[in-house]
């Protein structure tokens, strides 16, 4: 079932499709941090939906509390994934603790993403899973200067 989050000064609803959360699932318990691309084939004004990500390569820096992107190669994977109308929209990585929160080096990366990424957006999606179901993320939206936190919509919302 699809999941949905919501940013309540900006109204932004984020959904993450079936299977992108089953793509989660499998770094959910990883001995070391894993992480990704965020990307979306469809953007309207106040929803986004992220229905595709990609997932760690061999060359990315991976510890158990530290991940690091291949940034050529994530380069090349927004090119690849722009050819077949998926746009980058931000980034994922996984924590090994339950309810993750983001550490002072990830709000840091998630300001320096959005500015130093080539882009038309408002604001860039940064997720940070941890051991625990999808719906216990750290979900947030950027604009380069503040870091939003989104939260988890009900099944009625």
């Amino acid at each position: 079932m699809p999941c949905s989050f919501v940013e309540s000064s900006t109204g932004l609803r984020i959904t993450f499709t079936d299977n992108v959360i089953e793509k989660f699932k499998h770094y959910k318990n990883a001995n070391k941090e894993a992480g990704g691309l965020l990307f979306t084939s469809n953007i309207h004004p106040n929803t986004l939906t992220v229905d595709e990500i990609s997932l760690p390569e061999k060359s990315d820096s991976r510890f158990f509390a530290f991940f690091k992107l291949n940034i050529r190669l994530a380069n090349k994977r927004i090119r690849k994934m722009f050819e077949s109308n998926y746009q980058y929209v931000g980034e994922w990585h996984s924590h090994p603790e339950p309810f993750p929160k983001p550490s002072e080096t990830d709000r840091k990366t998630i300001l320096s993403v959005f500015n130093k990424s080539e882009h038309n957006l408002a604001y860039m999606i940064h997720v940070i899973i941890g051991t625990q179901g999808f719906d216990e993320s750290f979900v947030c939206l950027t604009d380069g200067n503040q870091i939003l936190t989104c939260n988890m919509l009900s099944d009625k919302d």
